[in-house]
């Protein structure tokens, strides 16, 4: 190890072990690092083992650990110098299914994660229904910001839908009224090129807002994708957050306190959900709308 990696690292005063520089609680013994000094010239090692949490396989089986009130008890392992159990606890439900996630996280030293229930959610129901795990698992602000700009693309892309539509029904309107619609013998509509020639302005209205439907919904998927890969690490981040700052205002919070903070949100995650699905029956509405009157238009050539 050289000086400058000895020196970036957080030497608790407890125990004389080595922590990561983001380290706020020592992952050996769970001393405050934020109260204890930089020896790193002291030759302080006490002999204990300065990675506790090196045995990555055992994490793949959480059934080897025996099962509390608050999820498997995994003893002295830490994340972030943060106790494996009050993670546990932090979590919830589910947290047999997190740990491992978070344990491979931290020995690889990633931020990366994959959550494939953000992904389905997004990539089946919109980015906008993605924001429900966010708000599920209390983790508010980013929730906010996933629904509020997943509703700023349906917006967009419903209205540039409903330009295409629009252009559409001019465009079939101005033909009969020059031309007249005629069908061929499968029902279709028969266009004479001349009519294109004589109007380019329809190539153009229709190019536009299909170009950039295309887009946002280029843009939607690229953003489900990135929040699928990130999103166990917000969570992680936002656990550790919250549970030092609780740690350093009720130090003898127990772990049913700590379940009932951090835990989960059924009911933040339906509003959320609720309140997507009336954007999009609202947006859905208005292009039904406007293909309608399209339609009673057609019936009438």
């Amino acid at each position: 190890m050289t000086d400058q990696n000895q020196a970036e690292k957080k030497i608790c005063s407890a125990c004389g072990t080595e922590n990561e520089p983001e380290y706020a609680f020592c992952k050996n013994c769970g001393n405050s690092l934020n109260q204890s000094q930089n020896a790193s010239d002291s030759s302080a090692n006490t002999g204990t083992n300065t990675h506790a949490y090196t045995n990555q396989t055992a994490w793949t089986n959480p059934g080897q650990y025996a099962y509390g009130p608050y999820g498997y008890q995994y003893g002295d392992i830490k994340i972030s110098g943060i106790s494996a159990d009050t993670m546990s606890a932090a979590i919830g439900p589910n947290a047999h299914k997190f740990m491992p996630k978070f344990m491979e996280m931290e020995l690889g030293h990633k931020k990366i994660g994959w959550n494939w229930t953000v992904f389905l959610l997004g990539f089946l129901l919109g980015l906008p229904a993605a924001s429900c795990w966010f708000f599920y698992r209390k983790i508010y602000k980013v929730g906010a910001i996933v629904l509020a700009v997943g509703l700023a693309l349906t917006i967009l892309s419903t209205i540039f839908i409903g330009n295409i539509l629009t252009t559409l029904a001019d465009f079939y309107e101005d033909y009969n009224v020059q031309y007249g619609i005629s069908y061929n013998d499968d029902f279709e509509i028969e266009i004479d090129d001349d009519f294109l020639v004589e109007n380019p302005e329809y190539i153009t209205r229709m190019f536009k807002p299909t170009i950039w439907a295309s887009l946002i919904s280029f843009v939607n998927l690229a953003i489900v994708i990135v929040i699928s890969l990130f999103a166990n690490g917000i969570y992680r981040d936002e656990l550790i957050r919250k549970i030092t700052r609780l740690n350093a205002r009720y130090p003898n919070l127990d772990q049913s306190q700590l379940s009932r903070y951090c835990g989960t949100n059924t009911l933040a995650a339906v509003l959320a959900g609720v309140a997507a699905f009336i954007a999009h029956v609202a947006l859905f509405s208005y292009l039904f709308s406007v293909f309608l009157e399209m339609a009673v238009n057609f019936a009438t050539y």
